[in-house]
């Protein structure tokens, strides 16, 4: 099963991807892709790489389709996978959970 971090990780890897790449790389649905994307640039942790229109800068814009852009990480995004190894550590016993 693919997570929301294994996403996050290709696009750390990368400097740009789209649902192309994300689909082929994870052996995903063009439709699984789509939402794994969608809900990552929804929540901020990965942007659009073109300069969006006033207001839609996590989202679709008019007559647009999530299949031509292309994504990358945010600082957000990066934040979210340092708090991922931070967690897993946590878990392994190799620091206080803080």
């Amino acid at each position: 099963m693919t997570t929301r971090e294994d996403v996050l990780r290709y696009f750390a890897g990368r400097h740009a991807a789209g649902i192309l790449h994300v689909a082929e790389h994870f052996d995903l649905s063009h439709k699984a892709a789509a939402k794994h994307v969608a809900r990552l640039w929804t929540e901020q942790l990965v942007e659009c790489t073109i300069a969006r229109p006033r207001g839609t800068r996590f989202r679709l814009g008019p007559y647009e389709q999530l299949e031509d852009l292309r994504f990358q990480l945010t600082a957000r995004g990066r934040a979210r996978l340092a708090y991922y190894d931070r967690q897993r550590r946590a878990a392994a016993g190799e620091l206080p959970l803080s």
